[in-house]
């Protein structure tokens, strides 16, 4: 093939290179919020997805006592955990199955649940059908609970858990939509055992806290001036756990907030609670939830801090002087305004009449234009002839209990029926 003849092919790979070198890429903003740092101004259950798992590295969990008042009595008073995963290999010995055959402990062992662990292996609750009872498990200092003679779970007592701080060493969020946010923590216990808990938005039987979450809670109340808050949803009465008694909820009074402690009481686990004292050194124990309580207590949401009760009160005096002050004006516009209508009246009708007109009031002899002056439009007018005279009733209010009539010939007041 001639070279004259190759020209449009050169040509047309050359174009087609050229095209293809153009296509480029372009990212368009993304529209996720961006996720925020916790700040610790909120507990572990309610830190929720919108916070930025990063910054939950070296926060500190502490699990808060049990309190040694619950009075219920259950054989087990203990509460259980199934999803508190360790790195370590547990081996719980002496189940108590002695009495058990072999192929009913192979059956046992695989029917209690599968519990997963750090390094991914597949079952963390493994049985044995040797010579011995034992049971191998990932659970973090775990016990072996005896439900029958033949069934049974190992768990993590929350007796192993309380009164310890973790340190959280990872935080991801394994799952997350509008209703639903659930993570995996990565934990390490005081002694450097690391642990796996997946936490949804209730946890339920423990009492967890972050360290961060409680150091919050004394800067911004502990040492501080409080007030009961003025709103109109304050209760009455409340209930004051320190003394059991029920008191008046007095809005605006003055306390001064001296501890942040866990109180215990007949609930199963301590509860979180302010002191708070007054003046005449009474004092009271305001709850940080509502939650666990059949009586109302106090929670933060009746106390104000002393800056932004103050703030209310100037901004309520503030409203007060500014409805004074327009009602003032509007008292003075009134005041001018009836002068200026005084003035027209006596300027219309003369001072006799203009002074009757502007107080509302009519006398016979009167014009219909002075009387509709006094008395504004009646309700209802009938008109007849008599003779060569013209007779307008005007009623006022007729359809009420009270009425007023006038009675006019030819444009002149000649009866007033009040």
């Amino acid at each position: 093939m001639k070279l004259i003849n190759k020209i449009p092919l050169i040509i047309s790979l050359l174009t087609a290179h050229a095209a293809s070198g153009q296509v480029g890429y372009r990212s368009v903003p993304n529209d996720q919020p961006k996720k925020k740092t916790y700040d610790s101004t909120v507990n572990v259950e309610n830190i929720r997805c919108y916070y930025d798992p990063a910054s939950m590295i070296g926060q500190e969990f502490y699990f808060a006592q049990r309190s040694p008042n619950y009075k219920k009595n259950y054989s087990n008073p203990d509460s259980t955990l199934t999803a508190f995963r360790s790195e370590k290999e547990t081996v719980i010995k002496d189940l108590g199955k002695a009495a058990l055959n072999e192929t009913v402990r192979k059956t046992q062992s695989t029917n209690i649940r599968s519990l997963g662990s750090i390094g991914g292996v597949a079952n963390a609750v493994r049985g044995t059908a040797k010579k011995s009872d034992d049971l191998k498990t990932y659970l973090y200092k775990p016990v072996y609970i005896q439900h029958g003679q033949y069934s049974g779970e190992a768990v993590t007592p929350y007796s192993a858990l309380e009164n310890k701080t973790f340190t959280v060493t990872g935080w991801e969020v394994i799952k997350e939509d509008e209703h639903l946010c659930q993570s995996k923590v990565t934990l390490k216990d005081p002694d450097g055992e690391k642990v796996e808990w997946v936490i949804y938005r209730n946890l339920p039987n423990v009492s967890v806290f972050t360290k961060g979450y409680l150091e919050k809670l004394k800067q911004i109340w502990v040492n501080k001036t409080v007030y009961f808050v003025t709103e109109s949803y304050a209760p009455a009465t409340f209930y004051n756990p320190l003394d059991k008694q029920t008191l008046d909820y007095v809005k605006g009074s003055k306390w001064d907030c001296t501890d942040l402690t866990f109180l215990s009481d007949e609930q199963y686990f301590s509860r979180l609670h302010l002191i708070l004292r007054n003046d005449a050194g009474k004092e009271i124990a305001v709850q940080i939830e509502e939650r666990g309580t059949s009586e109302r207590q106090l929670s933060l949401g009746y106390i104000w801090p002393e800056n932004k009760y103050l703030a209310t009160v100037q901004k309520e005096k503030a409203e007060q002087e500014a409805l004074l002050a327009k009602e003032e004006a509007a008292k003075q516009q009134l005041q001018k305004d009836v002068k200026e209508y005084r003035a027209s009246m006596i300027k219309q009708f003369g001072a006799t009449n203009g002074n009757l007109i502007v107080a509302g009031k009519v006398k016979l002899g009167m014009t219909d234009d002075m009387c509709l002056a006094a008395k504004g439009t009646p309700d209802k007018v009938v008109k007849s002839q008599v003779g060569a005279d013209l007779v307008e009733s005007w009623f006022y209010n007729h359809n009420y209990t009270s009425s007023t009539l006038l009675t006019f010939k030819n444009g002149k007041l000649i009866q007033i029926v009040e």
